[in-house]
């Protein structure tokens, strides 16, 4: 963020705020019975300015690196590329262990539950083999990142 708030730093375009502000305008929108057009720059300004800050507190650049003092970061770090080089004192320590175990949590709450769930009700429509076939799948998957959730790869 910039533009007079850092003297430091130019003005510079961010695009993830700009796609935030344009979601937030949209949801406006759709949800409003009265529409009033004039409100779509306010909004914009707002959101945009409040996603910049949000970018600012957290440590948040256009990387997508995950901080560590939300808990969102929790959940959307196995969407993020992960840190490699560059750590900063708001950087998690190890940011390539707290991705596996997010990946290894969602795999094992929601990924294969959700796999174990689509093979035992679709059985009658599949036929048995094509249903032990994904259930022995998703239930090794569901063991396997259980297990390596709490016993981690080594590096």
């Amino acid at each position: 963020m910039a533009g007079g708030i850092f003297i430091d730093k130019p003005f510079s375009f961010n695009i993830k705020c700009v796609i935030f502000a344009v979601i937030v305008i949209l949801f406006y929108w759709l949800i409003s019975a009265n529409t009033v057009y004039l409100m779509f720059p306010v909004i914009f300004i707002i959101s945009y300015v409040s996603m910049a800050w949000y970018d600012f507190k957290y440590d948040c650049n256009d990387k997508l690196y995950s901080g560590i003092y939300s808990p969102i970061s929790t959940t959307n770090s196995i969407f993020k590329p992960q840190l490699r080089k560059i750590q900063t004192s708001r950087s998690v320590k190890d940011q390539e262990e707290i991705y596996l175990r997010n990946v290894y949590i969602l795999h094992a709450v929601a990924i294969a539950p959700l796999f174990i769930f689509t093979s035992w009700r679709s059985y009658k429509k599949t036929g048995e083999g094509i249903f032990l076939v994904s259930f022995m799948v998703a239930l090794i998957a569901e063991i396997y990142h259980s297990y390596r959730f709490f016993n981690p790869r080594d590096k």
